[in-house]
């Protein structure tokens, strides 16, 4: 069952899931984006880093 806009929830379940609209995959909790970045001064820098 998808969430439409239309819906009604409790306000309990509006502060946790109110945020994202679900797609029609019926995914069952908002996606995770395990990313990072860096910075460095010089590629010699990150180089040495790694």
């Amino acid at each position: 069952m998808a969430i439409t806009p239309g819906d009604a929830f409790r306000p309990d379940t509006l502060a946790v899931r109110g945020g994202l609209m679900r797609s029609e995959f019926d995914e069952t909790a908002e996606a995770l984006y395990l990313t990072s970045g860096f910075v460095y001064e010089s590629a010699e820098e990150a180089e040495a880093a790694f």
